[in-house]
This record gives structure tokens, C-alpha cells and sequence, in this order.
């Protein structure tokens, strides 16, 4: 057929685009590609038999730039089969780093990226390395509740390392973390002028999985993928469920972080009594989003195909509160659910020179008791926490331990009548004796626990 017309074809989006017309009109045309990146075509024929000896150099392919990131994969050796957090203590199948290590993979190639390559005692930086690093400095939260064990990347984190290797004249720079939403998506166009980006994506492989983004290209983006070393966003919807920067920063890598079994919910009060997070009151969740810069979600738990294809996930996921450079004073957690529920929360606050401060604790709640923390929080201080515990909190708990079938039932009814003869005994002044009554409450319910 005569042709000429000048179509391009995106295998990404499936769809085609009209180029700029050949000045002629011929059929049984051929095609090469040149060494500056167009396609040529030549030869053919005219309507009226003539055959062409002229070139046309048409649709370009040279491929758009993207940021060199350092690649690495989380199946190779050494690390593939190393063991990921504490995995086998927590009781996951396969804890291996070539299943679960994505996020901790990410993170490497990020650092190597910003030529933070070396430990303070020169051990090279790599998933491994990393990953031990990150099991003996806070750098995984675990925690148990009802429906099973967790295991949270703690994001922050890494600024603590860099401040280190930053002290230690490993490195110039020192990362500070935030996350970001597909809401607004600038942001990770931004970014990806100067500095990559750690993305959440899923396809029908996995519900869970984090790449790096290092490049726009065309109408998606170009990644460092750590399983299946995907080039493109293509493969995971073109879509993403969060953005986890590394921000070069000299200043303040101060964090509040909090995060707890998906089956409670998290509510943040700030000095200012703003909230962030989710109530259960009055038989129903009220949402909060009122303090800056925070954010509260469900983080989903890694997952991966197994041999047989099928979907595994590493535990439960959490619910999770991340504040950057939270201002000093006290702020409030009130724990609650819709039911009766064992919770551990991991509470991590980071200080402006990125030390940090680890907390976990663990308690029940039901619908109708909530727990209450106190987090007497610090820019340049270890932070404290205070769990509000009242007689009649203290009552509520032991019954909602004996409904889970946490200790028995004679137990719980002694337990009860303990706890209400200190409160009286509280009430008349009579401290002493109340306080040794609640040691006796506590002999016994350690006594009579039964798991």
C-alpha cells in the first residue's frame, strides 16, 4: 500500500502515536537502525514504479536518562540465602533474604547511590551487610498480636547510619526520610532529578514489594528492581502505593515512629492537640489527619510467590505512624479496637543527631477499653514513656485476658477481687498496702498464665 505515514508504536501503554509524515508517498520501504538513535528508512517504490534511492531518518529511540543507581539483587549470593531479621525467632517460613529482602535491597542500592558504599570498619555495604546492620540497631520492629507475628523495615532508620558514617568521614552526606503518596506525584518527579526513590508496588506476583525508581521514562518509570529485575513500572500497573525518600541533609534527622498489629488502631495526639490516626468509638472508626507532615496507614507485609506460585506473606503487617521532626512535648497514643485483641507496639524515636530510642509493649484491648501512652518526646533527649494504667483499666484488662483465654478463669476472678481491694485500700491512703496487694496480683497472674 502507499504510504506516508509515520505511526509509532508503545508497547508499554499499547497504543500508537502519529510522527511527522515522510515527504513522499512509496511502498516496499525498509527500515535500520542507526547509530544516532533514529530509524532510517529507505529504498521502496513510488505510485508510478520509480524506485527511490533516497534515506529518511524518522522516530527516534534514543532512551531517556535516568539516574545511575547501583544494582542489586536479593536472590544472589552471599545474601540470598541468608537469614532476614530474625525471621526463624519469629516464627516465618523461608526467612530467607531472596524472599523477603526487597525493601533492605532498595535501601542498599539508595546508599551506594549517594557513594555511601563502606561501614564505619570498612565492610563494604551490600544487602547483607545491611541487613545484619539493620537486626542490631533497631533497624526491624517486630511485634505479636492476635492473628500472628510482624516484622516492620523501620524507614528512619538509615538516617541514624548515615550520621554515623557521616561522623566516622565515611561519607558527606547524611539522609533524612520521608514518605510521600501517589497524591501527589511531583514529588517523586522531583526527586528523581537529583536523588532515587524507594516505591511500594504490587502486580499479580505480589500484594507487597518495594523497587527503586531512578529515571522517568516516557509514560512510566525506570526502576531498579531487586527479585525479578523488572526495567520499567510497566510491570507492576505503572502504579505505586508510596514513596520512601532519602533526602540529602546536613540538619535534623530527629522521627517519631509507631507501629502495632493491624488488628488495633493508633490515635496520635501532638502538644497542640492535633490527631492523626483512627479511633474505634461508639461503635465505629473516626479518622484523624490533622497534624503536619504526619502520616497513618496500613502497611502490608512483604510478600512472594513461592515455589508452587502460590502468594506468602511475611506476617501480619502493621498499622503506622511516621512523623518527621516532631516538635518537643507530650504526645498522646490511645490504642483501641473494634474487639478483644492482644496488641505490641514498637514505639521508635529518633533525636536530631539521629540517635535513637526503642520501645515495645505489649498489652490487650476491647471495644469498649482503650490503653493510653504518654510519649514525653525530645528533639536533643531520650524520649520517655509513660503507660496510663488506672485500677479500673487494670480490671478491664484482666477480663478481657480471661475472654482470649489468657489465664483462667478462677484466676481472673481472684485477679478481680485483688485489684478492687487496692483501689479501695488507694483510695483511703493506705498505699503500702495497696501497693503490696498489686505485687500479689502480679505473682498470680504469672502464676496462672497460661501461654
Amino acid at each position: 500500500t502507499d504510504t506516508n505515514s509515520v505511526e509509532e508504536y508503545d508497547p508499554i501503554t499499547d497504543t500508537w502515536i502519529t510522527k511527522t509524515q515522510l515527504p513522499i508517498t512509496v511502498h516496499q520501504l525498509g527500515a535500520s537502525l542507526g547509530n544516532d538513535g533514529n530509524i532510517h528508512v529507505m529504498g521502496g517504490w513510488m505510485p508510478n514504479g520509480t524506485i527511490l534511492d533516497a534515506n529518511y531518518a524518522g522516530l527516534s529511540i534514543v532512551q531517556p536518562s535516568s539516574l545511575d543507581v547501583p544494582y542489586f539483587n536479593q536472590n544472589d549470593l552471599p545474601w540470598g540465602p541468608a537469614e532476614y531479621d530474625h525471621s526463624i525467632k519469629l516464627g516465618f517460613t523461608n526467612p530467607t533474604m531472596d524472599r523477603w529482602g526487597c525493601a533492605v535491597t532498595s535501601a542498599a542500592m539508595v546508599l551506594n547511590f549517594h557513594n555511601i558504599n563502606q561501614f564505619t570498619d570498612g565492610t563494604i555495604i551490600d544487602p547483607r551487610s545491611l541487613n545484619n546492620w539493620l537486626k542490631n540497631n533497631k533497624g526491624y520492629l517486630t511485634g505479636k498480636g492476635s492473628t500472628g507475628s510482624y516484622s516492620y523495615f523501620n524507614w528512619p532508620i538509615i538516617g541514624k547510619l548515615t550520621k554515623q558514617l557521616f561522623d566516622a568521614g565515611k561519607t558527606n552526606v547524611k539522609l533524612m526520610h520521608k514518605r510521600a503518596y501517589p497524591s501527589t506525584p511531583n514529588i517523586l518527579d522531583e526527586d528523581l532529578n537529583q536523588f532515587p526513590d524507594i516505591l511500594g508496588v504490587n502486580n499479580s506476583q505480589t500484594s507487597s514489594h518495594f523497587v527503586v525508581a531512578k529515571g522517568k521514562s516516557n509514560n512510566t518509570y525506570s526502576i531498579n528492581d531487586p527479585e525479578w529485575n523488572y526495567p520499567t513500572l510497566a510491570s507492576f500497573n505503572n502504579s505505586y502505593t508510596q514513596v520512601d525518600r532519602y533526602i540529602p541533609s546536613q540538619t535534623n534527622l530527629s522521627y517519631l515512629v509507631a507501629v502495632v498489629n493491624p488488628d488495633v488502631e493508633l490515635l496520635i495526639t501532638d502538644p497542640q492537640n492535633n490527631k492523626t490516626g483512627k479511633h474505634f468509638y461508639n461503635n465505629q472508626f473516626l479518622e484523624f489527619n490533622e497534624i503536619n507532615h504526619s502520616s497513618y496507614s496500613y502497611q502490608a507485609p512483604i510478600s512472594n510467590p513461592n515455589d508452587q506460585d502460590a502468594l506468602e506473606e511475611l506476617g501480619t503487617g502493621v498499622n503506622e505512624f511516621l512523623l518527621p521532626e516532631p516538635e518537643d512535648g507530650g504526645y498522646e497514643i490511645k490504642i483501641s479496637s473494634d474487639e478483644n485483641t492482644i496488641y505490641e507496639i514498637n514505639i521508635s524515636t529518633l533525636q536530631i543527631d539521629g540517635s535513637d530510642n526503642l520501645n515495645k509493649i505489649k498489652g490487650i484491648v476491647s471495644n469498649n477499653s482503650d490503653e493510653t501512652l504518654i510519649i514525653h518526646y525530645s528533639q536533643t533527649q531520650p524520649s520517655a514513656i509513660n503507660h496510663i494504667v488506672t485500677f479500673q483499666s487494670l480490671i478491664d484488662d484482666i477480663k478481657e485476658a480471661q475472654s482470649l483465654g489468657l489465664i483462667h478463669k478462677s484466676a481472673a476472678r481472684v485477679a478481680i477481687e485483688l485489684a478492687k481491694s487496692a483501689k479501695s485500700d488507694y483510695e483511703k491512703g493506705r498505699n503500702k498496702i495497696a501497693l503490696i496487694k498489686l505485687q500479689t496480683l502480679e505473682k498470680l497472674l504469672n502464676t496462672f498464665h497460661k501461654v
